[in-house]
């Protein structure tokens, strides 16, 4: 069930009054019974009374009627048209919320580019056999391009179950490129994976392409071989990826993850989007948008 099957922006939802002990009116707790991770309660004007959740990783708020029969999702303007939302939701959420996903993701394998030090990282998870990722790939070279040394963007594996070991061994095969021959042979490897791959679960034709094409960049083959057939450290890493992106609330591919690692802000960015909305979303977190 989608987002906005469930949730309709501004949605009034007028639901009967039923006899229950939990804490939160009838409005509210449907929304939780849909999957919405209500947070706390807050105050609102009007005799509304607010609550902040989250549902797939967004923050929203929830404002309930005084009589506690109906809730409205979405933003509250004043007199002036100012957003009282959006101060709150970035108080008591998306600060909050954005340590606990830097926790949840910092663990999980490095594999970067940009600078070392950056305070801004860009964390995209892919999956090498996701046509979307495909299309996508060309974006994160340009982030890096435009942004340098302001950001890192590191790498992370998800291998969508759909799309069977083709997908497995294109990233244990370029983890394995990363082990053997660093980061630089990464990024290039990866390159020829999303240029050649037919994406889909169909991976790459030819006899074993990926062999093929680490020894064109001067990869030993048997060790290339050896590392993506039988290396438990190539594994974890892999798996320790795609449970990070289920700790994080992040069910597809690409997703990319903009953290602030010192104002503590964070932005979401789902799917194959133009450079644009990366910028637009980076711009803001660099505080460039003065």
């Amino acid at each position: 069930m989608t987002f906005n099957k469930i949730l309709p922006a501004l949605a009034l939802l007028t639901l009967p009054i039923m006899a229950q002990a939990e804490k939160y009116p009838a409005p509210v707790e449907a929304m939780r019974e849909r999957g919405v991770e209500v947070l706390e309660r807050f105050d609102a004007p009007s005799g509304l009374t607010g609550y902040t959740a989250l549902f797939n990783g967004r923050p929203l708020a929830l404002y309930v009627t005084e009589d506690g029969k109906h809730a409205l999702i979405g933003s509250l303007l004043n007199a002036k048209g100012e957003d009282l939302t959006g101060v709150v939701l970035e108080e008591k959420v998306s600060r909050p919320q954005s340590k606990v996903m830097w926790e949840k993701l910092k663990d999980s394998s490095w594999i970067a580019d940009g600078s070392d030090k950056a305070e801004t990282i860009v964390y995209v998870f892919t999956d090498p056999n996701c046509p979307y990722c495909k299309r996508f790939w060309p974006t994160v070279q340009s982030v890096v391009d435009r942004y340098g040394d302001s950001i890192a963007v590191t790498m992370r594996d998800y291998p969508l179950p759909f799309h069977g070991q083709a997908a497995v061994r294109e990233a244990a095969a370029a983890q394995c490129v990363f082990k053997l021959a660093g980061n630089k042979a990464f990024w290039t490897y990866s390159d020829m994976i999303y240029a050649k791959t037919a994406s889909n679960g169909q991976g790459i034709t030819g006899k074993q392409p990926l062999v093929q094409m680490a020894t064109e960049m001067g990869v030993d083959p048997a060790q290339f071989t050896n590392c993506v057939n039988d290396n438990a450290a190539v594994r974890q890493g892999i798996e320790q990826d795609t449970a990070s992106a289920g700790r994080a609330g992040i069910r597809g591919t690409p997703t990319s993850v903009l953290i602030d690692t010192k104002t503590g802000k964070t932005a979401l960015v789902r799917g194959a989007q133009p450079m644009t909305v990366i910028s637009s979303a980076l711009d803001v977190l660099l505080d460039k948008t003065k």
